[in-house]
Formats: C-alpha cells, structure tokens, sequence
C-alpha cells in the first residue's frame, strides 16, 4: 500500500475517508489488503462493493470510448456492425428518445445478445434555449421576492398560480425541446440487458437464444424493437455505468453514483471492452485513465470500505480501464478468499448440525429443505472425514 498520507472529506463536520489515488496503489497488494480484512460478518456482500467500485472506475474511463463507438454505430446506419475481435457485432436500433443511442450486441457463434443503451445528458435546441429564458425572465418579474429553492421547486411544479412554471414545465418536458445527441455531449449512463434473441440471432448473426453464465436471467425480448425505456428496474439489466458528473464532485474527488447492476454486470462490461480495443478507441480509455487514476474518490463507508472500494478501481485501472481476463482473475480470486473466510467461520456449527439433520431425515436428495427464501435448498450428507 501507498506510504501516502490517506485523503478525507467532511460530510456537516464530521470527517470521511477517501480512497488513495488509484494511480498510488498496486491492485495485488490492494486486493490481499481487501481479503485479509478482520471482520465480524459474513463477507459475500463486499463482492458487490468491489465490483461496484470496478464498475465506477470502468465507467470513468470508458466513457469517451463508449460514446465515439455509439456514435459510430448510428452514423453506420442499423444494417452495418461494428465487430469485435472476439466475434461481437455491435448494431444500431433505432429509439425512442433522441438523447438515447441504443445499440445491440449479437456474436456470431455464441447464443444470445444484449442491448445496450447509452443515454447522453439531454441538450436543448437553440430555440428552446431562447423561449426558457423568455419564460423564466417572466417569472422573476412576476416574482421578485422568490428564492433560489422557490424557482427550483417551480421548476419542478407549477406553483403560486404563476402560468409562467407551467409553460416552463411544458417546455422542458417536451421532447422536440431538445436536439439529438451530437459528438461532445456527456454520456450519462450505459445500461446492458440480457436478450433472448429467440431462434434467428439479430439481423443474420448468432444463433439466438439466451446469453451464456448470466445468472437471474428473464426474458427481455421485448427491448427489440426499442419502443420504451425503464425507469427503475426491468427484466434482464444486467449491467449500469454511471461516468461521474460535474455535479458528482467533491473538492477535487469523485464522487460514486448508486448502481442497479444485476448480479452478472462483468458480462456486459468485458464485451464492450473488447468492443472499444477492437475498433481502434483504447486511446480515449488511456487519456481518461490518466486523470482518473490522479483523483481519489469519497468513501460513503467505513476503512474497512475504503480498502475494498480501492481493489475494485486498482484492479481495473491495472488493467488499462477496462475489463478484461485480468479483472475477471482478481474478482475471483477476491470471491474465493472472502468465502474461505465464511466457510471457516461457519464450519464448527456446520459440523454439528450436519448429524442433527441426518437424524432429522434431510440426508437424502427427496427431503431436501428450503434454507433461504424457497430458491436455496439443502440436504445433509455425512462422510467418514473429520473436520
């Protein structure tokens, strides 16, 4: 680990670690910092933790990339791919929203797909600008004595019976107020959806079906064609990407967003690595790596959360900001040493209960019992061997 001196932010005087700067850490020293930490719980939760922080740190990187290679895909029209190395072809569909590029992800030989949306911060037109300022020089004539809360609120919500709010409101929500997504804007978050691409795979390639290794699989077939999007949850999400913001900052740190990845996100992630290294975009992934790996990032946990946070951006950031073989190795070396933990934790009561069970009748596979929530079940199979 780093001899330097660890960062802190304030939160109403209260004092918070950071994250070191990722380019001070070396990621196998980061990860057996994150496994061999003493603990009094159960660990399988701080695998969501390091892959999370992977994910931001990935997105941090990736971000320039992921937007040239939609751009990309929508100037070469729904009928021409962009094709990976490793056999991905990514295509454009046509959306709904005109902030939004969706792409869909077929490989030519393994079954399923996925549909990846990119969803840019929305840019109003040049007259649309014109008639926001027309009306919200209204409504501060109309309201001298409003505050800055009392105009973000009415915003929000047409208010004091002012007609103004309602005709900005109207405005700002009305989707010919904004232009389409042009180079430059700021991409600001990449969902991935498992597909079940059914018998015929997506414009002539692949086989169909569903994705291979993507646990809690649902059907999503109906993202194509994309008529709508998802607010919170929807079936197959596999994977979100949150690029931070320039709201998300800190005095000079980055600032995590709150993700609904599903439980197999590193899926997703490494195709769309393979996807930018193969079309020529790394370059962008380097540029923004440099910065990234010069800023800490705010911890909202403890030390104990700051040193798992560290192995998800060290292990990526190792890896040139992407998601690779080498991500892929570290997240399972980190899963296996947490869970040896778990196990030796629990292998005194597992070992007295074992007998307890057998008697009970659960020693064989037709009295199996449900040990969780009804999906988890158990039975109880004694063997010659001593603990």
């Amino acid at each position: 680990m780093s001899d330097q001196k660890r960062p802190t932010w304030d939160l109403s005087g209260e004092t918070h670690p950071a994250t070191l700067p990722t380019d001070q850490l070396d990621a196998d020293t980061s990860l057996q910092e994150a496994i061999a930490a003493k603990v009094g719980y159960d660990r399988y939760n701080d695998v969501t933790t390091v892959l999370g922080a992977a994910l931001d740190y990935a997105a941090e990187c990736m971000s320039d990339a992921l937007a040239e290679l939609a751009f990309r895909a929508r100037d070469l029209r729904p009928v021409t791919a962009q094709r990976s190395d490793s056999g991905w072809h990514a295509f454009w569909e046509p959306g709904p929203s005109k902030a939004t590029i969706d792409l869909v992800l077929a490989h030519e030989t393994a079954p399923g797909g996925w549909h990846v949306s990119l969803r840019f911060r929305p840019v109003m037109t040049e007259a649309a600008n014109r008639r926001e300022a027309e009306i919200e020089a209204r409504i501060e004539a109309a309201n001298p004595n409003w505050t800055a809360i009392d105009r973000v609120l009415a915003s929000i919500s047409p208010r004091g019976g002012d007609p103004n709010t309602a005709d900005l409101k109207k405005l700002r929500e009305n989707p010919e107020s904004y232009r389409p997504a042009t180079p430059g804007d700021k991409l600001d978050r990449v969902y991935g959806t498992a597909l079940d691409l059914g018998a015929s795979g997506w414009r002539g390639v692949g086989p169909g079906g569903k994705p291979r290794d993507v646990e809690e699989f649902a059907h999503a077939r109906q993202f194509l064609p994309v008529k709508a999007y998802g607010e919170s949850w929807w079936n197959g999400i596999q994977l979100e990407m949150r690029p931070v913001s320039s709201y998300r900052r800190h005095e000079g740190m980055l600032v995590p967003g709150i993700s609904r990845s599903g439980a197999c996100p590193q899926i997703p992630a490494r195709i769309l690595s393979d996807l930018i290294r193969s079309t020529g975009l790394a370059p962008l992934v380097a540029r923004q790596r440099e910065v990234t790996g010069a800023l800490p990032w705010i911890s909202h946990g403890s030390d104990r959360g700051v040193a798992l946070e560290e192995a998800g951006h060290a292990m990526v950031h190792a890896a040139g900001g992407f998601f690779d073989p080498s991500v892929d190795r570290r997240l399972t070396e980190f899963w296996a040493g947490i869970a040896a933990q778990d196990v030796e934790r629990h292998l005194k009561d597992w070992f007295n209960l074992a007998p307890e069970l057998a008697a009970a009748g659960y020693g064989f596979a037709d009295r199996e019992f449900s040990c969780n929530d009804g999906r988890d079940l158990a039975q109880a199979v004694l063997t010659s061997s001593t603990p």
